[in-house]
């Protein structure tokens, strides 16, 4: 049968977003309460030392890097890319904040390892994102 990754007792509601890390071993799961929780996937318990506060509002979207380094949320008509990796005593570094106006992302997702970067909105087009050196 089917083993559930966030604990059944779990007190949080409202999930409305989540991807693996690429190695699999870290679920990152987006709230409506503006938060990613990260989880161990072996353990199925939270890591609360790695938690992160990314928008003020409720996150629509979220996504990871195929290289694994990087995760991007969206909410309140903003995309974050925030480093994958939290440096333990530090804030979790963001990298980048692109303001994409009032409508909320629903769909975000990495093309050629992490250069390449794509978000939606309903009735809007797919924009895309390419960086360069």
């Amino acid at each position: 049968p089917p083993v559930k990754l966030v604990p059944a007792d779990d007190p949080t509601p409202h999930d409305s977003a989540c991807a693996f890390g690429r190695d699999g071993a870290r679920l990152f799961v987006a709230n409506e309460d503006g938060w990613v929780r990260v989880f161990d996937t072996k353990t199925r318990q939270e890591l609360p030392a790695e938690r992160w506060k990314a928008h003020s509002t409720e996150i629509t979207a979220l996504a990871v890097s195929q290289g694994g380094d990087i995760v991007a949320t969206a909410g309140g008509g903003i995309v974050a890319l925030w480093s994958a990796e939290k440096v333990p005593g530090q804030p979790r570094r963001e990298r980048l904040k692109l303001v994409t106006g009032s409508h909320p992302r629903n769909w975000l997702h990495f093309g050629r390892g992490a250069s390449v970067f794509l978000h939606c909105a309903p009735y809007y087009p797919i924009e895309a994102w390419e960086a360069r050196k």
